[in-house]
């Protein structure tokens, strides 16, 4: 009886039914994504083959280019173990992490308001944001949802620090939140700092310099770093290489072309984050006319415009590093449209108004939410993507039709940890395929599997051969004897 009259629970539930379909279902219909998703799936799949915990491992050495703690690999490499090697490892933790950020929302606005409404309003506007949802968001298994679950729990603990003074529990999951971010992704987790500080200095100056919250700070930085002190023992040069890539590279230079003007946060929100954006600013404003939600509005706008300017400033911006502020929208924006609903009502008695907003509110969301959920339904390759993503899926096929390959060799010319996941899944699974970066690799009785227009060239103007399998532009060929060659042979990587 005690969990029928849990309304948290309920709410908890009826959160899950209407978020399932845009941030679970058919999570593991794609294959993975290059870059940040395949490289923390290869370092997920080498740390469950490998067993070394602390130090995630690419192609068998330390990986020196993702050098973040590996608090997602972690959790990646945990539903590994229960759900076996596969997309739907990699990928629940976001959307684990998704769901977890709208339940705090929940809480954070039923504590703060009485009312769950702010709070679910908040949500729907998360659940049909394209930035939130999109590329490097719920569905893939990339930092970003993880690392805004991290930071929007502290920045939800802080505030209630501000409200309920320093007390021991409060401060505790306050600095834990902030420790977690930290591990998550290094020093993008502590990028709301500065505004969290300000805000506690413009509230209480006694909040900050209090002998309690001094420590808790100290407590906080040796646990920080502790793990930076431990792989740094176990991988020298560590540290080092922190420091060039996330502060003296992604933050003074422009890494990798990822150039662009300061203006470049600003102008993609309003398509990133979705319709929501363009209440965000009249609603900041209610809220801060009204007396009881003055702070609360104070401290979202604070907090969002220092995280944008410092993402704006930093050299390197990629298009999902404004991932972390979209709660934040969301919540000034639900808890705006709540507080206008609230002070329109004040004075109405009628029993009908307490439920017009759970009317109002699907049919506002029904032309978005159907538009979110139909992308994620049948999740469909970008056409100018299939091409480069066919060998993915063709090997992810052969496993799990339990086909091997006995002596084979996949090249692939160009970055392709992609590939190589299921490729090393396949050897896993019993088949026996190396991997070559090259395509003059292919010689004389070997079997070849490739994808590229190069390598197709390079092996059908110098051998004869026999095709052993063919998905679209994915060949497997038996490499026969070489023939004369008429054109120079560098011409072909």
């Amino acid at each position: 009886m005690k969990i029928l009259k849990n309304s948290y629970l309920w709410m908890s539930f009826l959160m899950l039914l209407v978020a399932y379909p845009v941030f679970f279902l058919h999570l593991d219909v794609m294959t993975l994504r290059i870059w940040d998703e395949a490289r923390m799936a290869s370092n997920t799949l080498e740390m469950y083959l490998n067993g070394r915990y602390l130090v995630p491992h690419f192609e068998g050495e330390p990986d020196m280019w993702c050098t973040k703690p590996p608090v997602l690999i972690w959790l990646q490499l945990g539903f590994m173990k229960v759900f076996g090697i596969g997309e739907l490892a990699i990928r629940l933790p976001s959307a684990l992490s998704a769901y977890l950020i709208c339940l705090m929302i929940l809480r954070w606005t039923k504590q703060e308001s009485g009312s769950y409404l702010p709070g679910v309003v908040a949500c729907m506007f998360l659940i049909v944001s394209p930035g939130f949802v999109g590329w490097h968001g719920v569905r893939t298994g990339d930092y970003d949802i993880l690392l805004s679950l991290a930071t929007t729990y502290y920045l939800y603990r802080f505030y209630r620090v501000s409200k309920t003074g320093l007390q021991r529990q409060t401060l505790w999951t306050a600095f834990a939140g902030l420790v977690l971010a930290f591990w998550i992704k290094g020093v993008a987790g502590l990028l709301f700092l500065p505004a969290v500080l300000i805000y506690l200095l413009w509230v209480d100056r006694s909040l900050v310099f209090n002998k309690r919250f001094l420590q808790f700070t100290g407590f906080s930085i040796l646990a920080a770093l502790s793990y930076y002190a431990i792989r740094e023992g176990l991988n020298p040069g560590y540290i080092r290489t922190v420091y060039e890539n996330e502060v003296g590279g992604r933050l003074l230079q422009a890494v990798e072309g990822h150039a662009h003007p300061f203006v470049y946060y600003f102008s993609q929100l309003p398509g990133r984050f979705g319709s929501g954006l363009w209440f965000f600013i009249p609603l900041v404003f209610y809220l801060y006319a009204n007396v009881p939600t003055r702070r609360l509005a104070v401290y979202l706008v604070l907090n969002i415009g220092s995280y944008l300017l410092i993402i704006s400033i930093a050299q390197t911006k990629l298009p999902w590093y404004d991932i972390p502020v979209y709660p934040l929208l969301a919540l000034a924006t639900g808890w705006g449209i709540w507080q206008l609903y609230a002070n329109l009502t004040i004075n109405m008695k009628q029993k009908w108004v307490r439920v017009l907003p759970w009317l109002v509110v699907p049919l506002a969301f029904a032309y978005p939410y159907r538009n979110m959920v139909g992308t994620t339904f049948k999740p469909k390759e970008y056409s100018w993507d299939e091409e480069y993503y066919r060998l993915s899926y063709y090997l992810r096929d052969k496993i799990s039709k339990g086909e091997v390959f006995e002596d084979y060799i996949l090249i692939d010319t160009v970055y392709c940890a992609h590939n190589k996941f299921y490729m090393n899944w396949a050897n896993h699974e019993g088949s026996k395929i190396d991997f070559a970066h090259r395509a003059h690799y292919a010689r004389t009785g070997k079997q070849v599997i490739a994808h590229q227009s190069t390598v197709h060239a390079f092996i059908r103007s110098r051998y004869e051969y026999t095709i052993l399998d063919s998905f679209h532009n994915v060949q497997v060929y038996a490499i026969g004897a070489r023939r004369m060659v008429t054109a120079p042979a560098d011409k072909v990587n």
